[in-house]
């Protein structure tokens, strides 16, 4: 008995069919939403500051999840691929912890950013030119 709904359940079809647009919603969220913040940084000059350079880069890291993780995850659930030896579900676990350091490193470092500079530096610090080659170093 036990084994009958061991079998049922991760391989109902509304489950997979489920999966598979909660999935794909998601993506096409995280794609669309990025890709404005992406767009406004880049074409309004008031927006390019060090923070919003920061904030690019994660926008960027969550881009790459909805146009490369999740997809590839979707395509593991249709395909019913339960074996963590597959050549998908290792490449699905690579990009997905990829895509987690991304996203963690570039939080931290806009919370570094903004931490080193206190208020009263703030506007003094941005008037000079050593500003973009921290950032640089940050982001790269």
């Amino acid at each position: 008995m036990a084994s009958e709904v061991c079998d049922e359940l991760p391989t109902a079809k509304w489950n997979i069919i489920l999966i598979t647009i909660l999935g794909l919603f998601i993506s096409v969220i995280a794609c669309t939403t990025n890709a404005l913040i992406l767009i406004a940084i880049y074409r309004k000059p008031s927006l390019h500051s060090v923070t919003n350079y920061f904030l690019a880069a994660l926008a960027f890291g969550d881009f790459f999840v909805g146009i490369v993780a999740q997809p590839m995850w979707v395509v593991r659930s249709l395909l019913q691929v339960a074996d963590e030896e597959h050549p998908l579900s290792i490449g699905v676990d690579c990009v997905y912890v990829l895509s987690v350091a991304i996203s963690t490193y570039n939080l931290c470092a806009t919370n570094c950013m903004k931490m080193s500079m206190t208020p009263s530096k703030h506007r003094l610090y941005l008037r000079t030119a050593g500003w973009r080659k921290r950032a640089k170093w940050y982001i790269f």
